[in-house]
């Protein structure tokens, strides 16, 4: 069974990436530029950070 709009949601997906040359940094930084100021900002530092086993 299809999903309509989870394929939309795909395919917006995929053009704001293309468009920012699939590079998570640049995407990143565009969204969070183009976001609400009172919304939360994405921290891929943090999510970095995180990922990371501790020595």
């Amino acid at each position: 069974m299809k999903d309509e709009i989870i394929e939309e949601l795909w395919a917006v997906k995929d053009e704001i990436a293309e468009q920012h040359g699939y590079d998570l940094e640049t995407l990143v930084a565009h969204l969070n530029s183009s976001s609400d100021e009172n919304e939360p900002h994405l921290n891929i530092g943090a999510a970095e950070s995180a990922a990371k086993p501790s020595p």
